[in-house]
């Protein structure tokens, strides 16, 4: 059953006119039990010990009066937000959304159908609209370390305090000299064997001192008569011994 709102013996008037109905007193009114009121088709209450001066419902809001040192609970039982411009923050508790209004002040309600409340709230004065729940935040991603170290870094070094430097380019190993023969530093006779030969049989082939040697490594007959005809040639000693002033004039061609 619907209650009415009432102080001693006053009863409620509904004022016909435009569906508005209006609660009013000098004095202030004084809710014994929880009563119904309708705004729109939707159904709220005002909680029993409220007491207002008056109470106007229209047909999206309702205006609500409280006198000095009164209190009115309005509550929604659908939890609908109830916007107001009395910068009221409604609570949004676990069975309806609800305004507590403190006088003296008169304040306009208007529910906002499409929004149900979220989560929990604190109620009284201060910042309008509803208490929202609070959107967690993204927890912040770990930074990544700028190498690892596992025995070997990325970039080819192997100390991990080193991961973050450059390796160190391989110094390029020098040619025996400046036409590419390995003549080392043996002195090459008559029938010796080895690079060092194959050397010398590379070079003669390439002078001409004789362009048909066989490039084995083993310095005959053959090779030692090269040796002798490029020596003389070159105003060295005609006797087969490629040593140090062979490899030094070879070393200029």
């Amino acid at each position: 059953m619907i209650k009415k709102l009432k102080l001693g013996m006053l009863t409620l008037s509904v004022l016909a006119l435009f569906g508005v109905a209006s609660y009013a007193n000098a004095q202030a009114l004084t809710f014994s039990d929880t009563t119904y009121v309708t705004i729109g088709s939707k159904t709220y209450n005002i909680d029993s010990t409220s007491e207002a001066t008056s109470v106007v419902v229209g047909s999206a809001s309702i205006t609500i009066e409280v006198p000095a040192a009164s209190t009115v609970v309005f509550a929604s039982p659908d939890r609908f937000d109830l916007d107001n411009d009395g910068s009221l923050t409604q609570v949004c508790a676990s069975g309806s959304s609800y305004l507590t209004i403190t006088g003296a002040a008169t304040v306009v309600v208007t529910p906002n159908t499409s929004n149900v409340c979220e989560g929990g709230g604190s109620g009284g004065g201060g910042g309008g609209g509803s208490s929202k729940a609070a959107t967690p935040a993204t927890p912040a991603t770990p930074a990544v370390p700028a190498s690892s170290y596992s025995g070997l870094c990325p970039n080819g070094n192997t100390i991990a305090s080193n991961c973050s430097a450059k390796p160190a380019t391989p110094a390029t190993p020098a040619s025996p000299n400046a036409q590419g023969y390995a003549f080392g530093t043996l002195t090459i006779k008559m029938n010796t064997k080895g690079e060092e030969c194959k050397a010398w049989q590379t070079f003669f082939n390439a002078h001409g001192a004789n362009p048909l040697l066989v490039v084995d490594g083993w310095c005959g007959k053959l090779t030692i008569a090269a040796a002798k005809v490029w020596q003389v040639s070159q105003g060295l000693a005609g006797d087969g011994l490629l040593g140090p002033l062979s490899r030094a004039k070879a070393m200029m061609q």
